[in-house]
């Protein structure tokens, strides 16, 4: 089978200074080795033979070239794995090799984990990407972990993070729309059950969760009502309160321009008499002002406003549109002016409820 893994390849010549000092290019040593494992079988080739390429170049061919040592190994390994399967025979081959090349357990472990681990995590990754594993999924994977020669801690270790790293995908997925349906809340929980994975979320994390679930609740199930100490019309229900600020944009004067004709007329040197009109031109801009404070609450008909110095209402069917920031809404109304709601705590609640029950009217 080597022969089909390694193939020959010619020696470099010398160069005109190495032809005067009777030495040999040091690639041609690892060549030599090359060429050795291209036309031998692997279980025929014994330490002499290696032992003289390393002679014959003075060099020692393992400190000189542990890398391409490794790929040696490493190629050979791998052709071995083209049916997912190492047989006793290829086993002897690979120890064999493994002690020509003068490799360590440590250097072999390390290998196998990369290359068979590979193999190993390419299959389980195609079993468990439905997020069920079946009893003949289990036993498939018992026996390519046997026929591998993978030992269980390698085996475990790429399981776990295999699985780890379909939740963690899984959990993107449903969360990537903000929102978390109860039937994608159990099949996450599903997955994880069948495939042994604890769903582990972390206090800072749990809250946003809990969140996306209220927001997929918000918008596609029933509404709660909540108590609130007003005068409510005839089927009229609240959803939300909160304290906010109410705003309102006013025109305000920041300064004056002068203009208009004029003359200047020198009276002696340095001084001068000015004629003419002067056009007083203010400049004004529009500047929002918060001119009340109170409790705002939301029901199925109306924005009501509680404030300190006057109660307003809003109704549903007169807001054109609403554009929530990081510190209150806007709330465009059909006629009139237009209020800037000013508060932070459930603002993102506000909104959702706000928009499901235009949707709704």
């Amino acid at each position: 089978m080597n022969q089909e893994i390694y193939k020959s390849a010619s020696l470099y010549k010398q160069s005109f200074f190495q032809k005067i000092f009777k030495q040999q290019p040091e690639e041609n040593a690892i060549i030599e080795l090359n060429n050795l494992l291209a036309t031998k079988p692997i279980k025929s080739i014994n330490f002499h033979e290696i032992n003289d390429i390393s002679a014959k170049y003075r060099i020692n061919l393992i400190s000189v070239f542990p890398k391409n040592i490794a790929e040696f190994y490493t190629a050979y390994l791998s052709a071995c794995l083209a049916d997912m399967y190492i047989s006793d025979e290829e086993l002897e081959e690979l120890n064999h090799l493994k002690k020509l090349l003068n490799l360590t357990d440590e250097n072999v472990s390390k290998i196998h984990e990369k290359i068979i681990g590979k193999v190993y995590q390419q299959q389980l990754n195609e079993v468990i990407k439905d997020g069920v594993i079946t009893e003949q999924e289990k036993k498939f994977l018992e026996k390519l972990q046997n026929d591998l020669r993978l030992n269980d801690t390698i085996a475990n270790k790429i399981s776990a993070d295999s699985r780890k790293k379909l939740m963690d995908t899984k959990l993107q997925e449903i969360t990537e729309d903000g929102k978390i349906s109860p039937d994608e809340e159990a099949e996450l929980y599903a997955i994880a059950k069948s495939l042994d994975v604890d769903v582990k979320i972390d206090e800072s994390s749990k809250a946003t969760f809990e969140k996306m679930k209220l927001y997929w609740t918000i918008e596609n199930s029933e509404l709660t009502p909540i108590s609130v100490g007003l005068s409510l019309q005839k089927s009229e229900e609240c959803y939300f309160s909160a304290s906010v600020g109410w705003h309102e944009l006013r025109t305000e004067t920041t300064r004056y321009n002068y203009g208009g004709t004029t003359a200047r007329i020198k009276i002696m040197k340095g001084v001068y008499y000015r004629v003419g009109s002067v056009a007083v031109q203010p400049v004004k801009r529009d500047v929002l002002r918060q001119i009340d404070s109170g409790m705002v609450y939301l029901t199925n008909k109306r924005i009501i406003f509680v404030g300190s110095k006057k109660n307003s209402n809003i109704r549903l069917d007169k807001i054109l549109s609403f554009t929530p920031y990081s510190d209150g809404i806007e709330i465009g109304k059909d006629t009139g002016k237009s209020p800037f709601l000013s508060f932070t705590n459930n603002l993102d609640i506000f909104g959702l409820l706000l928009s499901r029950l235009l949707r709704d009217k």
